[in-house]
C-alpha cells in the first residue's frame, strides 16, 4: 500500500533554485548505504531526466532510480515555493513538487509501481496557495489526498510466451 510510503516519506522545502540542487536536498534527507555517493546518484538522475522528463504536469516532478536499498521504497517530497532556474529540465519553470522516488534494486515491479504513483500523483489537487502553509500543514495535505484516493482493486497482470 503506497501510502504507508507517503506517511513515512520525508518532506522538506526545496531551498535551491535548480532541479540539480533540489535532487541534492532530496538525497541528503534520504538514509542511504555508505558505500552509495549521492554525487552519483544525483548525476544519473540528471541524465534520466535529460533523456525523458520527470514532469507529469500540474506543477508534479516524479525523478526516480533504482538503488540497493534495504526497504522497497523510498519517498522523499520536496516543496518548491520558488520557481527553478534550470533551463536544462523541460518545464522547470512548472514544478512546484518534487517526488523522488527510490526502489530498491530488487524490486522487479518497479516500473509498474512508478506508474500507479504518478497516476495517484496526478489526481491529487493541492491548493494553489500550498507554498504558503507550514510544512506539517503541507504534509497533512499530501498524505490525506493520497487517503482520499479511492482505492480498486486491479487484476494481477498475466503474461504469456
Amino acid at each position: 500500500m503506497l501510502i504507508h510510503y507517503i506517511e513515512n516519506s520525508f518532506i522538506i522545502d526545496i531551498k535551491s533554485t535548480t532541479f540539480r540542487g533540489a535532487l541534492e536536498e532530496l538525497l541528503e534527507c534520504c538514509p542511504l548505504g555508505r558505500n552509495q555517493k549521492r554525487s552519483l546518484l544525483v548525476k544519473k538522475l540528471m541524465e534520466q531526466e535529460n533523456t525523458v522528463s520527470s514532469f507529469l504536469g500540474q506543477g508534479i516532478a516524479l525523478p526516480h532510480l533504482k538503488v540497493p536499498l534495504r526497504k522497497s521504497y523510498l519517498f522523499a517530497l520536496g516543496r518548491v515555493r520558488t520557481p527553478l532556474k534550470d533551463p536544462s529540465v523541460h518545464s522547470s519553470e512548472k514544478i512546484r513538487l518534487i517526488v523522488l522516488l527510490l526502489a530498491s534494486s530488487k524490486i522487479d515491479n518497479y516500473l509498474a509501481t512508478l506508474s500507479s504513483f504518478a497516476k495517484i500523483m496526478q489526481t491529487i489537487h493541492l491548493p494553489e496557495d500550498a507554498s504558503s502553509l507550514s510544512l506539517e500543514d503541507f504534509k497533512e495535505q499530501v498524505v490525506k489526498g493520497c487517503r482520499l484516493l479511492p482505492a480498486k482493486r486491479t487484476r494481477k497482470n498475466r503474461t504469456f510466451n
